[in-house]
C-alpha cells in the first residue's frame, strides 16, 4: 500500500475535529454545515472500508452524542440526522426500508442486509438514532402545548378586545411554521425508524367546524361566531360589482405599464402610530400633531365649492396641447361614468393612452375633489381605482394614504361643520375597503377612532361607513370579532348617552344594516316529478302553439287516482300562475278537457268562484292581482260555455253588494270608499265576456245592471282616479255606444230606485 498510513491521519485529524462537544459559543450555521458533511463524510468512509469498522462507528456514535446533548441549546439538528438516516441507514444502523419490508411480505422473499459493518456496531448505531428521535419527539410534544397556551390567549384577546397586538400574531405565526417544520422532519424521521409519530387532536378540527387554537387564530377560523362568506354581498348583482373586475394586465401589452412604483405603505403624519392599539391614546395623538394642518384639504374641500376641477399645477407634464386637452376632457368626463360599462371603458382608455406619472397624479386629485353632492360616484371611482390598481400599483396606497389625512384633519378640528365632506370621506373609505384597496384594519381603525369619541358628526360618519361596508367587515371571517366589539361599543353609547331620536334611528339603521336579522329560510313543499311536470306544462311551456298538444298530454293522466286529480283540478284553478295573456290558453285547454272529464269543469268553476269570494272577504291589496287574473279567467270560461251567464251576473251584483256600506259614519272595512279596485274587477270581467250580452234577455239583464254600477261609481270617493275613469268610460262605450250617463248621484240613485219599483210591480204580479 502506497499510502499505508494515510487512513489513521485522516482518522486522527477527523477525531480533534468532531469529538470535542459542542459549545453554546459555536455559530449555529457553521456547526449545521459542518456536521451534516461530517457524518456522510465518516459514514461513506466507514463503508468503502478506509477506517475500522470499529473505529469508525465509534466516531460516527461520538458526533451523534454531541448532536444530541447540543440540540437543547443549538436546535436545527433533526435535518441533519434525517439526511444521515435516509442514505446511510441500511449500512451503518441496519435500518431496511418500510417499502423492502412490504415487498417480503407480500412476496414472501428475503431481502439480503448489509454485512459491510458489524451487527452490533449498527445496533449502538440505531440505538442513537432512536435515542435522539424520542428527544425530538419530547421536544414536540412541549412545542405543541406552548402552541396550545398561545393560541388559546390569541383567542380569548380576540374575543375581549375585537383584535390580536401584532407582536402576538407574529409571535404565533413564528411559532407555529417552526413546529410545521419540525413535524415534517420527524415524520420523516420515524418513518426510517419504523417509530409512532405523536398524535395532536388539537390540531383538527371539531365537527362543528370551529378551529381550534392550534390553527392561526386570524383570517382562517370563524373568530366568535358564524360567518358566511357568501353573505358579503346584498345580492348577486352588487358580488359582480364589486369582484368580478376586468384584467387589464392580461389584455394588455405590458409596454403600457409603469414599473416605476412607490412603496405601497406610505408615512402616516408624524406622532401618529400606525397600529395602535389604545383608539383614546391615537385620538389624542391626531389632535396634538401638527403635521396634519388645512393644506392637506386644499384638493378636496375648497375644491368641492367649485363645481369643475382644477388641476394640480405642481407637477409640470411635458405635452402637446392636443393631449392636455384630451386628458382634461377625459377627466371632466369621468363625472358621467354611472354605470360599470362607461367606468371600465375609462379604466382601459387611462391605460392605453393617459397612463404616466403626471396623469396619475391628476387623475388621482380629480378622484379625491368628488362633489360632495355627488355620492354616487363613489362606488364607481372606487371600481375605476380597483380595475387600475393591478397595473398601476402606487394608485390605490396614495388614494388610501389621502383619505386618511383628510379624515385625521376632520377628527383633529371637531367642528361642527362640513358634514357633506366627512361623509363623502368615509364613505370613499368604505368603498375601496370592499374593493380591497383600503385595508380592513384600516377601515376598522376609523371606526375605532370615531366610536371613542361618539358625539354628533362622528355619529353620522361611523354610521355612514356601517351603511356603506359594515356587512362586509361583519361577514368577512378576519374582521368580524373586531366589528363585533365596535358595534357593542356603539350600541353601549347608544344606551348611556343622551341622545336626539335622529341619531338613535341612525344608530339602530347602521347596526340592522350591518348585522341583519336572521329570517327563516322558506321551505318549499316538495312535489313529485309528475306534478312537477304538470306545473311545467301550464305554467312554463304553454302557448297558442302547443295547447293541442298539452290537452293530448293532460289527458294521459291517470284521472282515475284521487292524488292526481285534485292535483290537476288545482293546478288548472290557479290562473295567477300563468301569463296574463296566457289565460285564454288555459281556459281553451279547459273547454277542451271537460269533453272527457267533466266534472273537472265543475270543479275548476267551483275554485274559481271560491277565490273570488275569498278575495272580496280579505280585501288583501297584495292579492289584487291574483283577484284581476282570476275575474278575468271566469269571463273566459263564460266564453267557452263552461259557465252560465246567470253565474257571471251573480258574480257582478256580488262585485256592488258584498260588504258595502251606505253609511258615511261607519264605512265598510271590506270596500272603503276610496277603494276602487271592485271597479277594476267589474271592468276587466265585462271586458272579457261582455260582448256576448248583446241579444236576448241577458242584454236587457246588463243595461239593468249598467244603472246600479254607475250608481255604485258615484257613490265613490270624487274625484275617481284618471284611469279608473278611463276604464269605465272605455268599457261601457265599448259595450252600449248610446248608454245614458247620470251627471251625479242624485240621478243614478233615482234610476236605480225606479227600476227596483219595476222588479217589485213584475214580482207582485207572480
Amino acid at each position: 500500500m502506497r499510502y499505508g498510513e494515510f487512513s489513521g491521519l485522516l482518522y486522527s485529524e477527523l477525531a480533534k475535529l468532531y469529538s470535542p462537544a459542542i459549545s453554546k459559543e459555536d455559530d449555529k450555521q457553521q456547526l449545521l454545515v459542518k456536521y451534516r458533511l461530517g457524518l456522510r463524510t465518516v459514514g461513506e468512509i466507514t463503508i468503502a472500508g478506509i477506517f475500522p469498522a470499529n473505529h469508525g462507528i465509534n466516531l460516527l456514535c461520538t458526533m451523534l452524542k454531541n448532536i444530541t446533548i447540543a440540540d437543547k441549546f443549538v436546535q436545527g439538528f433533526l435535518p441533519v440526522v434525517v439526511s444521515l438516516t435516509k442514505h446511510l441507514g441500511e449500512e451503518v444502523a441496519g435500518i431496511a426500508l418500510k417499502k423492502y419490508l412490504v415487498y417480503s411480505q407480500r412476496y414472501k422473499l428475503d431481502f439480503p442486509k448489509s454485512e459491510l459493518i458489524p451487527a452490533d456496531s449498527q445496533a449502538e448505531v440505531l440505538f442513537l438514532l432512536r435515542e435522539y428521535f424520542q428527544s425530538q419527539k419530547t421536544r414536540l410534544n412541549l412545542l405543541h402545548k406552548e402552541i396550545k397556551q398561545m393560541g388559546a390567549k390569541n383567542k380569548h384577546a380576540l374575543q375581549m378586545k375585537g383584535e390580536i397586538p401584532e407582536d402576538k400574531r407574529e409571535e404565533f405565526e413564528k411559532s407555529q411554521k417552526n413546529f410545521d417544520k419540525i413535524s415534517q422532519s420527524l415524520t420523516s424521521l420515524a418513518d426510517l425508524l419504523d417509530e409512532e409519530m405523536p398524535s395532536f387532536p388539537d390540531q383538527q378540527c371539531t365537527e362543528e367546524g370551529t378551529s381550534s387554537g392550534f390553527e392561526v387564530l386570524f383570517g382562517m377560523n370563524k373568530a366568535g361566531g358564524s360567518v358566511d362568506s357568501s353573505n358579503l354581498w346584498m345580492d348577486e348583482d352588487a358580488r359582480s360589482f364589486y369582484e368580478s373586475l376586468p384584467d387589464l394586465k392580461a389584455s394588455m401589452p405590458g409596454i403600457l405599464f409603469d414599473s416605476n412604483t412607490r412603496n405601497s405603505e406610505l408615512p402616516l403624519p408624524e406622532n401618529i402610530s400606525a397600529n395602535e392599539e389604545d383608539p383614546a391614546k391615537l385620538l389624542q395623538e391626531i389632535r396634538e400633531s401638527e403635521d396634519i394642518d388645512d393644506s392637506i384639504l386644499e384638493g378636496t374641500i375648497k375644491s368641492e365649492e367649485d363645481d369643475t376641477p382644477t388641476s394640480p399645477t405642481d407637477q409640470t407634464v411635458c405635452t402637446t396641447p392636443t393631449s392636455v386637452t384630451t386628458f382634461d376632457g377625459f377627466l371632466t368626463n369621468l363625472s358621467n361614468c354611472i354605470n360599470r360599462q362607461l367606468i371600465d371603458t375609462a379604466a382601459t382608455q387611462f391605460i392605453t393612452n393617459f397612463n404616466n406619472k403626471g396623469n396619475r397624479k391628476k387623475l388621482l386629485s380629480t378622484l379625491l375633489r368628488v362633489p360632495r353632492n355627488r355620492l354616487d360616484l363613489l362606488s364607481f371611482y372606487a371600481r375605476l381605482v380597483g380595475i387600475l390598481a393591478p397595473c398601476v400599483p402606487d394608485i390605490g396606497p396614495e388614494i388610501v394614504h389621502s383619505l386618511e389625512r383628510e379624515f385625521y384633519h376632520h377628527v383633529r378640528k371637531k367642528d361642527q361643520i362640513n358634514i357633506e365632506s366627512k361623509i363623502k370621506n368615509v364613505r370613499f373609505i368604505g368603498e375601496l375597503t370592499k374593493f380591497r384597496i383600503c385595508k380592513k384594519a384600516q377601515a376598522l381603525k376609523c371606526l375605532s377612532i370615531l366610536t371613542h369619541d361618539f358625539s354628533y358628526h362622528h355619529i353620522e360618519m361611523a354610521c355612514s361607513l356601517l351603511e356603506n361596508c359594515g356587512r362586509f367587515l361583519y361577514n368577512s371571517p378576519d374582521s368580524q370579532p373586531r366589528t363585533k366589539v365596535l358595534l357593542d361599543i356603539m350600541l353601549r353609547h347608544k344606551s348611556t348617552l343622551h341622545l336626539d331620536a335622529h341619531y338613535n334611528n341612525m344608530i339602530e339603521n347602521a347596526f340592522y344594516y350591518t348585522v341583519p336579522s336572521e329570517q327563516s329560510k322558506r321551505v318549499e313543499k316538495e312535489i313529485c316529478p309528475l306534478f312537477q311536470y304538470i306545473e311545467k306544462l301550464l305554467y312554463k311551456d304553454m302557448n297558442k302553439l302547443n295547447v293541442e298538444k298539452i290537452l293530448k298530454q293532460m289527458r294521459k293522466l291517470n284521472w282515475k287516482d284521487e292524488d292526481v286529480f285534485e292535483f290537476a283540478v288545482r293546478a288548472l284553478s290557479r290562473s295567477w300562475k300563468v301569463k296574463y295573456n296566457n289565460v285564454l290558453l288555459l281556459a281553451d285547454l279547459i273547454g277542451g278537457l271537460v269533453a272527457y272529464q267533466e266534472e273537472v269543469g265543475i270543479r275548476v268553476v267551483d275554485n274559481v268562484l271560491e277565490e273570488i269570494r275569498l278575495g272580496l272577504e280579505v280585501n288583501d291589496p297584495t292579492m289584487n292581482q291574483q283577484r284581476l287574473s282570476t275575474v278575468r279567467f271566469l269571463g273566459e270560461l263564460y266564453n267557452y260555455t263552461l259557465v252560465e251567464a246567470s253565474i257571471i251576473f251573480r258574480t257582478l251584483y256580488m262585485f256592488l253588494n258584498f260588504g258595502f256600506s251606505t253609511s258615511t259614519e261607519n264605512p265598510s272595512s271590506l270596500d272603503p270608499t276610496d277603494n276602487y279596485f271592485r271597479i277594476r274587477m267589474i271592468c276587466s270581467l265585462l271586458e272579457t265576456c261582455g260582448e256576448y250580452f248583446d241579444h236576448g234577455s241577458n242584454r236587457k239583464r246588463l243595461d239593468n245592471f249598467f244603472i246600479f254600477f254607475q250608481c255604485y261609481v258615484w257613490m265613490k270617493k270624487r274625484p275617481l282616479p284618471i284611469l279608473i275613469e278611463f276604464s269605465v268610460t272605455d268599457m261601457m262605450e265599448s259595450l252600449r255606444p248610446d248608454i245614458v250617463y247620470y251627471e251625479s248621484y242624485e240621478d243614478s240613485h233615482k234610476a236605480a230606485v225606479e227600476l227596483e219599483s219595476q222588479f217589485d210591480k213584475t214580482l207582485s204580479n207572480y
